[in-house]
């Protein structure tokens, strides 16, 4: 089955008990989920490979008045993709796949001065998709299993 298939899978039955979740500030969670953003940097390394649902947080990185000129001009989509964006808070809004977790000295040369690439460790994702509705849930840090209360972050 590949990458996007099983991403579709997951989008299909929706977020379960135990499945891996990671938080991320929007926008850059919507950038994942729709495809802009092929990786995703931490300052630290994950085993997980595979589907990984993606968690809008509590609080952005930028502030939804400022998002579309951070789309546009920061991210380099067009006006009609960032009018796209919405700014959902705290529930889960999509799916990737967690091709590999790299080192800045192993980053593929494709991915060279791309803007999101800021490391020290990046997930290198090869499909991607959004939630029809968000399912809304804390989050919490690292890579956690949703469903579970007082989940500890597992890398």
């Amino acid at each position: 089955m590949s990458d996007l298939e099983q991403v579709a899978g997951w989008i299909a039955r929706g977020p379960q008990p135990g499945d891996p979740v990671l938080s991320v500030r929007q926008p850059y969670a919507w950038l994942l989920v729709h495809g802009y953003k092929p990786i995703e940097n931490r300052t630290w390394s994950t085993a997980h490979r595979g589907p990984l649902w993606i968690h809008a947080s509590k609080a952005p990185d930028v502030k939804p008045a400022e998002a579309e000129a951070f789309l546009t001009d920061d991210c380099g989509l067009t006006a009609g993709e960032a009018e796209a964006y919405d700014p959902v808070l705290s529930a889960v809004v999509g799916c990737v796949f967690v091709a590999d977790c790299v080192g800045r000295v192993n980053l593929p040369p494709v991915y060279a001065g791309n803007v999101h690439a800021g490391g020290p460790f990046f997930f290198l994702l090869s499909a991607a998709a959004p939630l029809a509705a968000a399912a809304p849930c804390d989050g919490r840090l690292g890579v956690w299993r949703f469903g579970t209360q007082n989940a500890k972050s597992r890398r």
